[in-house]
């Protein structure tokens, strides 16, 4: 065993989260680091079981605040990113939303996408509890030309699995959550709010969302019939019902409504992607996919919307049709410019010399270089373990209610149950494109629960 902290790297959306998180064990493991990375809910409901370790956060929202105070107690130190960083909040949206006091104030220190979102940390409305690092973020790895191959066997899958097709990424989670007591339509109160009205610029903004959900399912069955020859794949939300988009599809042969893997061979077999305003389309973009933005629905957020800018928006269905030909014909190519680079640079960085895996991995360094990881004091391990153990007991009832968030069903959608072989090749692929972490190794703690190790 190593005499360094170990380190816990939750995910809570597989298909969105874990092979970066994956990349980034890696990086740590190989400066002699243990690990832990493996699904977020399954970590916490068994987090008394593990040694104080440097816990790396998904965000600093309300939802943390219970889970932060356990983890303090317990004596982990907690730095994080924001999962949602890209997002299209303004700074007061942000600070309204992604920030809860009580968590940010456990925040030892934060790793920024960019310089947005480094600003937008630093400017929040209560004491930055440690510093913020511009960093990048190892989301934005997989993208990267040398590591996006990591996926390029999953890619020739789908086109061997599908053929030519269309696909369609939504991002209508709160209108179309895959729980249905979850669902927020235009009117009522967000419960991300935390109990305060919704503001006059939070309506519009709902009303908006709710009119291009509406434009989007009456989509699904029109490109099934113009392309008849093609299949559609629709990729809900991560925290989408599939229910509505299968209503939409009418039983139509060529559509399949699948949330499957991680979206990035999905980017790369397909012919072109439809969006709006999703930060698949920005992903797209960095992989040089078409990707084309339909906006039937306008307002000035959405067009200074990031994934919008970077995608050939459209305003209307005739010319949707005409743009999604153009890229099926190969008349016309995706969007890739200098000038484009410069939109994304601010929000996402990516430096040309190391990657955001590598930088945070020696941050930690840094970081743990004038910070101990030794634990609490028996009196507060106690409490925590006690509060660890009240929360497992409510997790586990509300995990056996159907109409709760937390429900079992929904778990399993957002995080599978993966194999250690899965880890071991995605461990292997790294290796390969890299010529890196040789003696790094993957072994399992309990379901869906790996070590990374040196």
């Amino acid at each position: 065993m190593s005499g360094k902290a170990s380190i816990i790297l939750p995910s809570e959306t597989w298909a969105r989260e874990f092979d970066a998180k994956l990349l980034l064990a890696c990086c740590l493991a190989e400066r002699g680091y243990q690990v832990y990375v493996g699904c977020k809910n399954t970590i916490h409901l068994n987090i008394t079981q593990f040694p104080a370790s440097l816990y790396f956060a998904k965000d600093f929202r309300v939802s943390s605040d219970t889970m932060f105070y356990i983890l303090k107690k317990l004596g982990h130190q907690i730095v994080a990113w924001d999962e949602e960083a890209t997002l299209p909040f303004d700074a007061d949206e942000y600070h309204a939303i992604r920030i809860s006091p009580a968590a940010f104030s456990k925040v030892s220190a934060f790793f920024a996408w960019g310089q947005v979102n480094k600003e937008t940390i630093e400017s929040a409305p209560y004491p930055v509890p440690g510093p913020v690092y511009l960093t990048g973020n190892p989301r934005r790895d997989m993208s990267r030309p040398e590591i996006r191959e990591y996926f390029r066997a999953d890619a020739e899958a789908l086109r061997a699995r599908f053929g030519r097709f269309i696909l369609i990424n939504s991002n209508f989670g709160k209108l179309n959550h895959f729980t249905r007591a979850e669902v927020v339509l235009p009117g009522q109160a967000d419960p991300a709010l935390r109990g305060r009205p919704n503001s006059p610029k939070f309506e519009k903004k709902g009303e908006l969302k709710y009119e291009l959900y509406q434009h989007f399912l009456e989509l699904v069955p029109k490109l099934a019939a113009e392309f008849g020859d093609m299949n559609i794949v629709i990729r809900p939300h991560p925290s989408e019902s599939h229910e509505s988009w299968r209503e939409a599809a009418g039983g139509a042969s060529n559509v399949e409504i699948l949330y499957e893997g991680h979206v990035y061979p999905w980017l790369m077999a397909s012919e072109v992607m439809i969006h709006s305003g999703c930060t698949t389309g920005m992903e797209g973009y960095m992989l040089e996919t078409p990707v084309v933005s339909y906006m039937p629905v306008s307002s000035q957020q959405s067009e200074e919307n990031l994934p919008n800018k970077l995608s050939h928006r459209v305003y209307s269905y005739s010319d949707l049709i005409e743009a999604t030909n153009s890229y099926l014909s190969g008349a016309r190519q995706a969007r890739q410019s200098a000038a484009l680079d410069k939109l994304v640079e601010p929000y996402i960085l990516c430096r040309d010399d190391r990657t955001a895996s590598d930088e945070i991995a020696e941050l930690v360094d840094e970081f743990l270089g004038s910070q101990s990881v030794n634990g609490q004091g028996s009196i507060d391990s106690l409490v925590g373990w006690g509060a660890a153990k009240m929360r497992t007991i409510k997790k586990r009832i509300d995990q056996a209610n159907p109409k709760h968030k937390s429900n079992l069903a929904f778990d399993f959608h957002r995080f599978p149950i993966i194999q250690l072989e899965d880890v071991s090749t995605g461990v292997e692929r790294f290796r390969t494109l890299l010529d890196r972490f040789d003696r790094v190794r993957a072994s399992e703690v309990q379901q869906n629960i790996f070590l990374i190790s040196p």
